[in-house]
């Protein structure tokens, strides 16, 4: 296909099963978002940390805190990675027989938990290293990790060996796989 029929592609997949998806998409989102919600109701991080004369006073409530917002944040990635398997795993469904399978897309990613796992915390440190070293390294590594989870549910590719799949398939298309990433980024607001 080329690039405009990929795109075309897409979004017609995407207008076809949208009620699918966002369900898939809620189904594990909306519990994380309330969590959040209401860990950020309960404290205002103002009265936690206050500074009195030169000393920096800090509630015990701060660490509970603290403790509870990376919690959540690690819970948010984790569920994130198993998304994205799933919504692949829905959209291939969908592309094959004209109809995603919900369900069954989202056990197949929970089946794979350790691969998903692994993968999406390969593909974060990954994607930190590029940056910490500068904002434009960590934006092409971004862009090459974009097909990672594809390569893992379609093709089966585990770990790193999903990385390195995911490199060779941008590689010479990075511009085209960046706007399609920021076309949809924008379509998906």
């Amino acid at each position: 296909m080329r690039r405009g029929q990929i795109l075309g592609a897409a979004f017609e997949l995407y207008r076809k099963s949208f009620l699918p998806f966002v369900g898939m998409a809620a189904a594990l989102s909306v519990p994380l978002t309330l969590a959040q919600t209401y860990l950020l109701e309960q404290v205002r991080v103002e009265e936690l940390i206050k500074v009195e004369g030169e000393r920096l006073v800090v509630d015990p409530r701060f660490w509970g805190f603290l403790a509870g917002s990376i919690a959540i944040g690690l819970a948010t990635s984790l569920l994130l990675s198993i998304l994205t398997a799933g919504l692949t795993r829905a959209a291939l469904h969908a592309v094959a027989e004209d109809r995603p399978r919900m369900g069954e897309s989202m056990a197949f990613a929970f089946r794979r938990f350790g691969s998903v796992l692994w993968i999406g915390l390969l593909t974060a440190l990954f994607m930190l290293a590029g940056f910490l070293a500068f904002i434009v390294p960590g934006i092409i590594i971004l862009v090459r990790t974009l097909l990672v989870m594809p390569a893992f549910v379609l093709e089966g590719y585990k770990g790193s060996e999903a990385l390195k799949r995911s490199w060779r398939l941008v590689k010479g298309e990075g511009w085209m796989v960046f706007g399609m990433w920021v076309l949809a980024a924008k379509a998906a607001r």
